[in-house]
């Protein structure tokens, strides 16, 4: 019996695959966007679309920072985790990527 193809959730790509490989290092834990960003050097626009992303589809979940929580002054962070089977569906996605030929290819000197 051939295998079910999978409908991909995420839109992976070279640029994103850090992106998908921080989440799952960080898969036990609430992770908020500029922190993401700021460990990956890259701009918080590019986090917070991502995250917003892959929540959009389910896999994350989301909770606005209690003002308790708030340590100084600064607006409040959204803070992600992973749904039930939402770190397993990304994993069994970037595997699926990483198993396709015919994914872009991958960009020169990287």
């Amino acid at each position: 019996m051939p295998a079910i193809k999978m409908q991909a959730l995420v839109n992976l790509r070279w640029k994103t695959i850090p992106l998908v490989e921080y989440l799952l290092d960080h898969a036990a834990e609430e992770f908020y966007g500029s922190k993401m960003a700021t460990d990956l050097g890259i701009a918080n626009a590019v986090s917070s679309r991502f995250l917003n992303q892959v929540a959009r589809v389910g896999l994350l979940s989301w909770r606005w920072e209690d003002d308790a929580e708030i340590d100084g002054p600064r607006p409040r962070r959204r803070y992600f985790r992973f749904t039930p089977g939402g770190a397993l569906r990304l994993r069994q996605e970037l595997d699926a990527w990483h198993a396709n030929p015919r994914r872009e290819p991958e960009p020169s000197g990287g």
